[in-house]
């Protein structure tokens, strides 16, 4: 059922294992998103991961895949390939814990995972992987489908050819410099406006 989807990784990971200089900035970008918008902050939690499905979109498209974000239109899908039912895009920058799959609104709804999941996973790399590979491997918390981090990363240990290795860093604990989303918003916002840009 994966098989095309799996196909697409490969090539994804292929290509960033040739190319040094599309893996080195896509490393400094987690990196640079990480340290600035740090998302022990709860507002950031999504904008990053916005912003993370941008990066992997914008990734997929360096290395010659048709490649479209469309998170805005589809609630599980973040990106589109021809030929494949698309790919969601998880991030995890603790290196412990759990990955929450699927936000489950009141009563259930949500169903489980069926999506091809490219995970953004913090001192290891970018990893694939799919029900079909992880059956049985995912929890529900009543609010939320989750997949623990070491089912995925024994996973990986086990098939490394679903495992790109690269430096995706860790977040900081540091909160002195990073911003929140909304101030970046409100600054742009204020801009537009005479009196109050003064007092932004």
């Amino acid at each position: 059922m994966y098989d095309q989807e799996r196909a697409v990784f490969r090539r994804f990971k292929t290509e960033l294992e040739r190319n040094v200089v599309l893996r080195s900035e896509v490393e400094s970008v987690i990196e640079v998103l990480l340290s600035e918008y740090n998302t022990t902050i709860h507002e950031n939690r999504f904008v990053v991961g916005g912003v993370l499905e941008r990066i992997i979109g914008a990734a997929m498209r360096a290395a010659g895949i048709d490649a479209t974000n469309v998170g805005k239109v589809h609630p599980r899908i973040d990106i589109s390939v021809p030929g494949t039912e698309g790919f969601s895009v998880k991030g995890e920058f603790t290196g412990t814990g759990q990955i929450r799959l699927i936000n489950v609104l009141g009563g259930g709804v949500g169903g489980g995972w069926r999506e091809a999941t490219i995970f953004v996973l913090t001192g290891i790399g970018i990893g694939y992987a799919d029900p079909e590979l992880l059956p049985h491997a995912t929890v529900s918390s009543g609010d939320a489908v989750l997949l623990k981090r070491r089912n995925l990363t024994e996973f990986l240990a086990r098939q490394p050819e679903y495992l790109l290795r690269c430096k995706i860093a860790q977040k900081s604990t540091n909160l002195d410099r990073t911003r929140m989303a909304s101030e970046a918003v409100a600054h742009e916002l204020l801009e537009r406006f005479p009196t109050l840009r003064k007092f932004k």
